[in-house]
């Protein structure tokens, strides 16, 4: 799952853009769009659920690096210790940091060894989801697991594990009856393994690679100016943010664009920073339609998680938790789990 877990075709007869610059375009807006849309709802029922499940009972493990920060109604704040920095030079940082560290990302796989991806979500859904409304009397939240494997030959078949959702946490005095509806809804929600050649994913009519943004890696500037030039020759108005925070996310492009993307998000106004823990920032992007958050390791210069902070109205769901975490970590292995489909 990445900000935007479906790829929505834009039919050609109703806007004309340049072809050279249609792929970047339409990720960016996919991108704003699916932030302000609910995800689609499939999950089971985790041994041990009770009502009224808050931050605390998910632990740690859960949240993964994340865990480290200390979440509260409407923002993300820094514990003690958060300094007068920048989001620009918490960036910075993380840039350099990029092109000195030496990590998994970058590492040269042997034959037969994978990168392996493990992204995880929690995320609300409640009552007024499907709608876009507020809660009303009842909301669950979620854990979703999605792993993927990258060949050391990046030209054969990338492995997807993906786990199924499990419920976390049931809110609301009418909570339970809400989930029960959820649950009695069809659903292909259960464990799988499938293999997606040279890292191609086929959605519908559409077929894009996991690593979204490969095919241009050769052409992407590596001074974060003209790097960000290029991002806004390619996005509409103001999405150019977006767009560079998408081709950061999982971490899969080389050390030195990494480093440029980085620089490039330190050049925006957009961005400003709310909580810093150690090698830990929390950096929060805001305009007219939305929030976005990010975690970025400022010692590896590696993205850690990204957060959808918004907060759900009426008492329905506890207060501290935002509306979405991703999190994501990052090892080396010697195989991957065998495709079931």
């Amino acid at each position: 799952m990445r900000l935007l877990d479906d790829v929505r075709e834009i039919r050609s007869d109703e806007a004309s853009v340049e072809a050279e610059h249609l792929t970047v375009a339409r990720r960016a807006l996919e991108m704003e769009i699916e932030l302000a849309q609910p995800r689609p709802v499939r999950v089971r029922r985790r041994l041990g659920l009770r009502l009224g499940l808050g931050l605390g009972g998910l632990g740690a493990a859960a949240l993964g690096t994340f865990a480290v920060l200390s979440i509260v109604a409407g923002s993300v704040v820094a514990p003690s210790g958060v300094t007068s920095a920048s989001a620009a030079e918490a960036l910075e940082k993380a840039s350099e940091a990029a092109l000195a560290q030496v990590n998994a990302v970058d590492a040269q796989l042997a034959p037969g060894q994978y990168l392996r991806v493990e992204t995880t979500m929690d995320q609300i859904t409640t009552d007024g989801t499907s709608t876009g409304e507020p809660a009303e009397t009842g909301a669950f939240r979620r854990h979703t697991v999605e792993v993927v494997y990258v060949p050391a030959d990046r030209t054969q078949d990338w492995i997807v594990e993906t786990r199924a959702d499990e419920v976390t946490g049931v809110y609301g005095p009418e909570g339970e009856d809400f989930l029960e509806r959820v649950l009695a809804e069809p659903s292909t929600n259960e464990d799988s393994v499938q293999a997606y050649p040279a890292g191609v994913r086929t959605y519908g009519d559409v077929s894009q690679p996991i690593d979204m943004y490969r095919d241009q890696y050769d052409e992407m500037p590596r001074d974060p100016d003209a790097l960000l030039t290029w991002f806004e020759a390619q996005t509409p108005d103001g999405y150019a943010g977006l767009a560079i925070l998408n081709a950061l996310y999982q971490n899969l492009p080389p050390a030195d664009l990494r480093a440029a993307l980085l620089g490039a998000l330190s050049r925006l106004p957009e961005f400003t920073l709310v909580a810093e823990d150690g090698e830990l920032a929390t950096i929060q992007r805001s305009n007219a339609e939305a929030t976005q958050q990010f975690v970025v390791n400022t010692h590896t210069g590696m993205l850690v998680s990204v957060i959808d902070p918004a907060r759900h109205p009426n008492e329905i769901v506890p207060d501290g938790l935002p509306d979405s975490i991703q999190t994501f970590q990052m090892s080396i292995v010697d195989s991957a789990p065998r495709p079931t489909s």
